[in-house]
């Protein structure tokens, strides 16, 4: 790999890590979520998620703070949320 390729993917990593938002592919990259569990917690209100245009978005700072809290959303009372946001 030569020095300027090398240079672009830091710089196409290191903008991809500072984006404001993320679509779920994106956010599944970034935080290592599976995309399916990704939308659950969007449906169930457990990570704000904005629809613009036909894109669900999701805010990093939003997925920062889901990591932080350290909550496992699959407990007993977050399933039963996620359970309620599918009907």
């Amino acid at each position: 790999m030569d020095l300027t390729s090398l240079l672009k993917e830091i710089l196409d990593q290191l903008k991809f890590n500072n984006k404001a938002g993320y679509t779920l592919n994106e956010a599944s990259q970034y935080s290592g979520i599976g995309i399916n569990n990704l939308r659950d917690m969007c449906d169930a209100g457990i990570i704000v998620a904005k629809w613009i245009g036909g894109k669900r978005v999701i805010p990093r700072w939003s997925i920062d703070e889901y990591l932080m809290r350290g909550e496992d959303y699959k407990t007993k009372d977050s399933a039963k949320v996620i359970s309620l946001a599918r009907k």
